[in-house]
């Protein structure tokens, strides 16, 4: 159509439009077309860059806590040995870029990385600035860099908030309405030590009132060799040890036998134990047991795990060695009547086809040791923080077994560990209501309800 305004027409300048145009109302059409069209192209294209780019040396340095003077010096020193421009950048991420640098991120690029991988980055990092454990920090920025912005934020202000609650007086409550009861918020990260410390004291008291009851505690240590993703491994002797418990074990083999005497005599362990019941039941069902086939007549079958070890609890322990290389095993806690050691040995080399090696014994009896110390070492190396050489690789291991138990009953055991959280006390009638009421959320600590479990279930247990 004659006249009509084409977008095409407004890449050419603008003398040769208003050639084109005929009449003030068509010159002031193209003129605003104009505008519109070379606004869009010059925000396309960066056309509205300063011609004095800025940099992050003129962010405004906020605030540090004491003896922090060298770490802000550092950041300073970062930012004007800048020589790019950072236009890109809104000022809220500028700010928290340089917060970043201040706690402890060397790379002005990677401190522009971390700051956009998440909405919730730029709180993660104020969070940091008021905590002085390197670990702490070390571990938050890789959570971020993991994608773990939720857990990086919940690591970062782990104990630093609080919940007020409200003693109900409603009817039924058993309260006295005070709502002056403050409980610190814990993160519950894997790679949090605070937390860690209170969890390793839980499950000890949550498993030793269990494993007092066992006529034979029996701690076994089951591994697979090194590795090079301790996730994988994890789930691999997870998986064999799922193995092991459905299989079966024969009453004769390559270094034990059943009538034998010594170490590898199955009965005669049995009855020196006073497993007298059990012995003749699995030589009647299963030593003596006979069967035929095309080939003839057999005797013996295999025994089953049920019968022979009627529940437990294990933890998965993750021990680095080397550069992309990883110790994982299993710390296994068991009711077990008894198991010669070449014959779990056996099955262990068969349902991992290259792990032969396992450790064995009793808890009685050895050196003085108590059900506490054995629940603990089994507890203790599965809940406490993976120890490796570099965070990234200790918050890629948080990652890939985010939400999967580091610690897991079976058999009798399985459903049957009572929880028993601590029971919170009002800080002025000192009882424990039946329900309380949520009041709110505090930025800071504060701890006045008592516990009724006292600090035991917050402590580690006693090396």
């Amino acid at each position: 159509m004659s006249g009509e305004v084409r977008r095409s027409d407004f890449w050419e300048d603008e003398g040769t439009i208003a050639r084109q145009s005929a009449g003030p109302k068509r010159r002031r059409r193209h003129r605003l077309a104009l505008t519109f069209y070379g606004a869009l192209t010059a925000a396309a294209g960066g056309h509205d860059t300063p011609e004095v780019p800025p940099s992050l040396a003129t962010c405004e340095q906020l605030p540090t806590p004491e003896g922090s003077a060298g770490t802000t010096a550092n950041a300073t020193e970062q930012d004007s040995s800048l020589t790019t421009g950072r236009v890109d950048l809104t000022p809220n991420e500028r700010d928290a870029v340089s917060v970043a640098l201040q706690v402890g991120v060397e790379d002005v690029d990677r401190a522009v990385n971390l700051v956009r991988s998440d909405e919730r980055a730029a709180q993660v990092m104020y969070a940091l600035l008021e905590r002085e454990d390197e670990t702490r920090r070390a571990h938050a920025l890789a959570l971020l860099e993991e994608g773990e912005g939720g857990g990086a934020l919940r690591l970062a202000r782990c104990g630093r908030q609080s919940v007020q609650l409200e003693c109900p007086d409603e009817f039924g409550a058993g309260g006295c309405g005070h709502d002056g009861n403050y409980v610190p918020i814990s993160c519950s990260h894997p790679l949090c030590s605070d937390c860690s410390r209170k969890r390793i004291g839980h499950a000890v008291e949550r498993y030793t009132e269990a494993v007092q009851s066992w006529a034979q505690p029996t701690f076994y240590t089951l591994t697979v060799p090194n590795c090079s993703d301790p996730a994988a491994g994890k789930h691999r002797v997870q998986e064999a040890f799922g193995k092991l418990r459905r299989r079966g074990f024969p009453a004769r083999g390559d270094g034990w036998t059943w009538n034998g005497d010594g170490p590898g005599g199955w009965k005669a362990e049995l009855l020196g134990n006073g497993q007298h019941e059990l012995a003749r039941d699995l030589e009647r069902r299963y030593v003596n047991y006979s069967w035929e086939n095309a080939t003839g007549t057999h005797r013996g079958r295999r025994m089953p795990w049920d019968e022979l070890v009627r529940g437990g609890f294990y933890g998965v322990d993750v021990k680095q060695k080397a550069a992309d290389e990883y110790n994982v095993h299993l710390h296994v806690l068991a009711d077990a009547a008894y198991i010669p050691q070449a014959a779990l040995s056996s099955a262990w080399e068969d349902v991992t086809g290259d792990a032969p090696v396992v450790d064995v014994r009793r808890i009685y009896g050895r050196d003085g040791e108590t059900i506490e110390s054995a629940v603990a070492e089994t507890v203790a190396y599965a809940v406490k923080p993976p120890e490796f050489d570099e965070p990234e690789d200790a918050a890629a291991f948080a990652s890939d077994t985010k939400g999967e138990r580091m610690v897991q009953p079976f058999g009798t055991l399985h459903g049957n560990v009572p929880k028993r959280p601590p029971s919170l006390l009002c800080e002025r009638c000192e009882n424990t209501p039946r329900w309380w009421n949520y009041v709110d959320v505090v930025n800071d600590r504060r701890e006045t309800v008592g516990m009724v479990h006292g600090e035991d279930g917050d402590r580690p247990p006693d090396e």
